[in-house]
């Protein structure tokens, strides 16, 4: 629950391997219209793929905006 609590039974809950995924700490975490989530939380919001979104930002330069919300082109 608390990342940088102890791991005691108050601060543990069961929860899917996605959400488990997404609590941690070294995701990467991109902000856009006043929303933060990370890379797969993206994906899934946007239905454009997790590796796509990452390669417009970190490998091709694109803006957040124009990584998330440009349609994909075949072959992307």
């Amino acid at each position: 629950i608390n990342t940088d609590g102890n791991y005691e039974p108050n601060n543990c809950r069961w929860v899917t391997m996605k959400v488990q995924g997404n609590n941690k700490t070294n995701n990467i975490r991109i902000s856009y219209n006043n929303e933060s989530h990370t890379l797969s939380e993206w994906a899934d919001i946007t239905g454009i793929k997790r590796a796509t979104i990452r390669a417009r930002i970190y490998k091709y330069g694109w803006s957040v905006k124009d990584a998330l919300t440009l349609a994909v082109k075949e072959g992307d």
